[in-house]
């Protein structure tokens, strides 16, 4: 049983990892990275425009604008080398796009009316985590993005955060929590009884260790600062870490067991912005670099991280009418 309390935990600062800005602009914050076989780096924006860097980060061009009534969320490369973006559906404008030419044109594929939170391919199949008219909605692709199908839509409010495939089946959580199980590729979904007590999940993670992570700004119905939660099947969900004063927002994984995130450090989540770094899956964090911009607030906007091959992260990040990308040196 979980319990909604927890005594304060401090995390010592150790500033060890120098953060330099290399990309700013009048627009909005950065959302999401996708990096492509060639080594071109992709960046999305909230007010729907994506940049393109061929070197790693040192210079940006804009590639293409999906409109400012069409703020991208999410960017994947796929298996074949097509890539995808996708955003939020706003005064029935489109708002998935693909590129089959290493992103140099973008197409509109599918109709207005469908909210874009996260894009996972998982085997031959592309996924869709979102919401649309209908409530929270998962669509799936059988041929690389050029063509979408709805396979779950269930009512209420919110929206589907990610999905990940754990043994046989795909595991897709809500933002508030519920947990769904497909064991069929993703054709039909079924609700799982689930012990995860999250609210406001924000982003889910697959680690090497074969285990799902899941972090979110509630604990049961409170705010709760940042939460970190673990499962090896989806349906039962163990407390990883919780804080009152570290609000995450995205996380990734930098090598077995190494975890880096962003997050907030203060009595709210619209403090301080940190990267933060764990080397034992998420039990302990410590503070690694402080980061300008301070605007987490009580929302579902993550802010994009990517790792590059030559192991520097880039952190995007903003606020509205100022976008900015960072990077790191390398990590370990």
């Amino acid at each position: 049983m979980f319990k909604l309390f927890f005594p304060f935990i401090p995390i010592a600062i150790v500033v060890t990892l120098a953060i330099t800005p290399v990309y700013e602009d009048g627009t909005h914050l950065v959302t999401e990275f996708a990096r492509t076989g060639s080594g071109r780096v992709l960046a999305v924006f909230a007010d729907g425009h994506l940049i393109t860097s061929d070197d790693s980060g040192d210079s940006w061009v804009t590639n293409f604008e999906a409109g400012e009534r069409t703020p991208l969320t999410s960017i994947i490369t796929l298996q074949n080398g097509n890539i995808v973006t996708g955003g939020l559906s706003r005064l029935g404008r489109p708002c998935l796009f693909l590129s089959t030419d290493n992103g140099s044109s973008w197409g509109a594929v599918v109709p207005a009316g469908i909210n874009t939170y996260s894009l996972r391919q998982i085997g031959t199949s592309v996924f869709l985590f979102g919401r649309d008219t209908s409530g929270p909605a998962i669509y799936r692709s059988l041929d690389n993005g050029l063509t979408w199908g709805r396979v779950l839509s269930v009512p209420g409010i919110g929206h589907f955060v990610s999905g990940h495939e754990i043994g046989s089946n795909i595991i897709a959580i809500r933002d508030e929590g519920q947990v769904y199980r497909s064991a069929n590729g993703g054709l039909t979904w079924v609700l799982t009884a689930s012990n995860l007590q999250a609210r406001y999940v924000i982003k889910i993670i697959k680690a090497t260790d074969g285990n799902l992570y899941a972090i979110s700004l509630k604990l049961g119905g409170f705010w709760q600062g940042g939460n970190l939660f673990k499962s090896n099947d989806g349906v039962i969900w163990t407390v990883q870490y919780t804080s009152r004063d570290t609000w995450f927002n995205n996380i990734i994984e930098v090598g077995q067991g190494n975890f880096y995130a962003l997050a907030s450090v203060g009595t709210t989540p619209s403090q301080t912005l940190y990267l933060m770094k764990s080397t034992d899956y998420g039990v302990n964090w410590i503070q690694v670099s402080p980061i300008r911009e301070n605007i987490l607030d009580y929302d579902d906007t993550r802010f994009g991280l990517l790792l590059l091959p030559d192991n520097r992260l880039l952190i995007g990040t903003g606020r509205p009418g100022v976008g900015i990308i960072y990077r790191t040196d390398p990590v370990n």
